[in-house]
């Protein structure tokens, strides 16, 4: 009787044991699906923050293009000035190295020196 009595509780026991074990893959699949669910719920909230946060990114890239426009325009200009600038001191320069070889052209023509001594020249 008593080998059955310990049969008895062996079965019940492993009856428990099974009970047990269903409960925790029920518990395993249960929160498998919790973290599919929050998985996807994470994931929609990222891509509605991102369409909420599109027009602003939008707005702060077309104003950041608007900067960089300005800035080109800015450079360009003073690009300009300066090219304008050098223009002018390279007329300036121009128009002295031509008053100096003309100087110099018609200084050597008038200074030819006496009939007696073409090497008499004046000093300057």
């Amino acid at each position: 009787m008593e080998e059955r009595e310990d049969n008895d509780v062996l079965d019940r026991l492993k009856s428990k044991e099974d009970e047990m074990e269903a409960l925790i893959a029920e518990a395993r699949r249960s929160a498998a699906a919790i973290r599919e669910e929050a998985a996807a719920r994470a994931k929609r909230i990222v891509e509605d923050a991102a369409a909420a946060l599109e027009p602003e990114l939008e707005k702060m890239t077309e104003k950041a293009r608007e900067e960089v426009a300005r800035e080109v325009r800015s450079m360009e200009d003073q690009a300009r000035r300066e090219a304008e600038e050098l223009r002018k001191r390279g007329a300036a320069r121009k128009d002295e190295a031509v008053e100096a070889v003309v100087r110099f052209v018609m200084e050597g023509i008038c200074d030819q020196g006496d009939e007696e001594d073409p090497d008499n020249r004046a000093e300057g």
